[in-house]
């Protein structure tokens, strides 16, 4: 799937959440300011607001121009902002996607044998 294809898909959930709207997420999420997407979410301290946090995070790493280390802190970032979103419930699907997302683009950046390392930091 090419980088727009993961924009929409990441764009179809921009308003599954009303507060997001309220508290503005959304609004930037929708004009491409990703990072001022994620900082406000984090903020909230909810499992939909991690979600968002990593879902927005996602969007920065695949629209902007990074070096291979700046792409690895990026998704790195995504990364945890999901696992804070299970911590707070595990069965939070949002955040399962793009844990899934971020790990994949990580063992992309790092190679084969960053993989051993992914899978047994997940057990």
């Amino acid at each position: 799937m090419g980088r727009l294809g993961w924009l929409v898909l990441l764009g179809a959930f921009v308003f599954a959440t009303p507060a997001q709207s309220a508290e503005g997420w959304g609004v930037h999420f929708v004009k491409g300011e990703y990072e001022d997407a994620a900082r406000l979410a984090r903020a909230h301290d909810t499992d939909e607001s991690w979600a968002f946090a990593a879902r927005a995070t996602l969007a920065r790493a695949e629209t902007a121009a990074l070096s291979k280390t700046q792409a690895e802190a990026v998704y790195g970032r995504a990364e945890a902002d999901a696992r804070r979103a299970l911590a707070l419930n595990p069965s939070h699907v949002e955040a399962s996607l793009n844990l899934a997302i971020a790990l994949g683009h990580l063992a992309r950046l790092r190679g084969p044998v960053s993989l051993v390392a992914i899978d047994l930091a997940w057990a």
